[in-house]
């Protein structure tokens, strides 16, 4: 770039005071955030892995693996992560990101910076993660487990293509290097499922682009895919897959199922709280830097109008048309930055990220954390192409506009992570008070926990199913402690002068009572099939499937009745309201002094 943006002037301080003050901010942001968390869902699991020693980790470990899952790395990882307080998943998270943001943006294009220009990218980094939907950052980078399976798989991606490259530089290359290829990559292919495919694409366009330029014999360039290849084969291998994909159909390769599954990764990734700012901001920024950099290449231009095109789909709701409208100009622009402007590894990311996108139309899992992959490469490359604007203008001698530029650009993110934060320290206020709670149980054993907190800032806490509320029973060790789930928006429940542990919820001036615990108090009984649950309760038979409730012998049914899964979801994550259980199983529900009385 001949220039460099920061130059050594009377500002030069000052420059380093921009900087520093931009990472800080940035990853403070980020580790505050982390701090805030508590464990949630497969957490309180993960956490007892260590907890009585090596012994029982390695069978707790080979149990996982037969029955589970097959991600062995990523949950060692949290297993051991989980075994210390949540800071420490805090400080290690913020560390990853910023290891993360280094290898990423060398790889992309940052090698040519500065050492000033290069911390500026990577705070500029930190500062674009604020983009990402809050639903992305409670899913994936706010939740320890997730955070281990999404986040820590695009460390290791990256961190692969910088000792893939580096290796290719070469030309004498020391045993030592090519162990430390084998391994980083057969590491990075056994992470997850999705990254581990992402890491195959990218590694298999290195390799290609290393035989087409005749920099490297062929069969060194191959040791990469084939490592990320034996690595992938340890999940897809794994008993644990196979039972997972026989038990819940995860994975379909029919038309109709893709298709279907086409729409539902759409609307996870177009979504306000999923990679939607992000997405449109990418398209914006790769155009204003081709625009001020290449007076010949202007194909990226094209990304202004694409970008006015996604807001205009996304007021009219057709997120569909909006993805594939992303995606082909992503792929286009990959090849327009690998055969056009000769940058390879730059076009491999690209593909490989959305490549982690559409691998997963063919499973059933459509939940915010895929799209963070995706959501950490365009992050990068904003930050990248950020950094390299400003150098222009720079050039030009605008110190001025650069700043104000900076400033602005850095003050919009600040605005739209402000509900997340504040969000997220509400919530740290219950979690406080219920720690506290959870101590004093220890002496009196009886437990109020509070449940208050708002779930659009928490992943899955303990009322939200049967799993949850007995791993978390179980890391505490209360399995002879009295539990109360309570709230102040939310009445307790009395059965034969016992109070249960869920509360009734409110919601719109409709009362929803926890199913189960009704259930067994009056000696019904529930129990699970692949088509839904069956309730025997008070003399009455009843199908519960989807959003339905039958009433009926089985040859006539009867009319179907709408029922809730609302908060709070004990057990089997099912709550009926008043007049199910009063018309149809014949209980009578009387409210005296702030709760609920139920009899026959």
């Amino acid at each position: 770039m001949g220039k460099v943006f920061f130059t050594k002037d009377k500002h030069n301080i000052l420059n380093f005071v921009v900087i520093g003050a931009i990472c800080l901010i940035g990853y403070g942001v980020i580790y505050w955030l982390q701090s805030m968390v508590t464990y949630q869902s497969d957490d309180y699991y993960y956490a007892t892995f260590w907890r009585d020693g090596l012994l029982h980790f390695i069978q707790n470990s080979i149990d996982h693996f037969q029955g589970y899952n097959g991600r062995v790395l990523v949950h060692f990882i949290a297993q051991t992560v989980l075994a210390f307080d949540v800071h420490v998943y805090a400080v290690l998270n913020t560390i990853l990101l910023f290891s993360l943001a280094i290898l990423g943006c060398y790889v992309i294009g940052v090698s040519r910076f500065r050492r000033k220009e290069r911390f500026l990218c990577v705070g500029i980094f930190a500062v674009f993660l604020f983009l990402l939907g809050r639903d992305v950052w409670r899913d994936s980078l706010l939740w320890i487990s997730a955070s281990y399976n999404y986040m820590f798989p695009v460390f290791l991606f990256f961190l692969s293509l910088f000792v893939q490259t580096r290796y290719l530089s070469c030309k004498n290359h020391c045993p030592a290097a090519t162990i430390l290829l084998i391994a980083v990559n057969f590491f990075a292919g056994a992470t997850t499922e999705q990254c581990g495919i992402m890491m195959l694409l990218a590694s298999f366009i290195v390799f290609s682009y290393a035989v087409i330029s005749k920099k490297i014999k062929w069969k060194q360039a191959l040791i990469a895919p084939c490592m990320n290849f034996l690595g992938l084969m340890t999940i897809f291998l794994s008993p644990a897959t196979r039972l997972r994909a026989e038990r819940s159909g995860s994975f379909s390769f029919s038309l109709e199922s893709i298709m279907e599954g086409l729409q539902n990764v759409s609307e996870v990734f177009m979504a306000w709280s999923g990679l939607f700012i992000v997405i449109v901001g990418f398209c914006f920024a790769s155009s204003l830097l081709y625009f001020l950099c290449s007076k010949k290449n202007r194909f990226p231009l094209l990304g202004i109008p694409f970008g006015c095109i996604l807001v205009i789909l996304f007021l009219i709701g057709w997120n569909f048309w909006g993805f594939l409208l992303f995606s082909a100009y992503l792929i286009v622009l990959s090849f327009f930055c690998m055969l056009r402007l000769g940058r390879w590894l730059l076009g491999a990311v690209l593909i490989a990220g959305i490549g982690s996108a559409y691998v997963m139309i063919t499973t059933n899992s459509f939940v915010p954390r895929i799209a963070l992959p995706l959501g950490l490469i365009l992050c990068l490359f904003m930050a990248v192409l950020f950094t390299e604007w400003l150098i222009l203008i720079r050039e030009k001698g605008f110190e001025k506009k650069a700043t104000a530029l900076l400033g602005s650009c850095c003050l919009f993110c600040i605005l739209v992570i402000v509900p997340t934060v504040h969000g997220y320290q509400k919530n740290y206020e219950i979690i406080q008070k219920n720690d506290a709670a959870i101590t004093e149980s220890r002496k009196t054993g009886v437990l109020s926990y509070c449940i208050d907190g708002d779930p659009n800032y928490c992943h899955n806490m303990i009322q939200n199913d049967g799993y949850s509320f007995s791993s978390f029973i179980d890391f505490y060790g209360l399995e002879n402690c009295k539990i109360y789930l309570v709230s102040d928006r939310m009445k307790p429940i009395e059965i034969h002068g016992q109070r249960l542990t869920s509360p009734a919820y409110v919601e719109d001036g409709t009362i929803y009572f926890p199913l189960r615990e009704i259930t067994e108090s009056f000696g019904g009984s529930i129990q699970q099939s692949s088509h839904g649950i069956t309730i025997l309760l008070n003399g009455v038979t009843a199908e519960f499937s989807g959003n339905a409730l039958f009433i009926g012998d089985g040859a006539d049914i009867g009319e179907s009745i709408d029922v809730s899964d609302k908060m709070p979801k004990t057990y089997y994550a099912t709550c009926f309201t008043r007049d199910i259980f009063e018309n149809m199983f014949q209980l009578r529900m009387i409210e005296e002094e702030g709760k609920y009385i139920i009899e026959k």
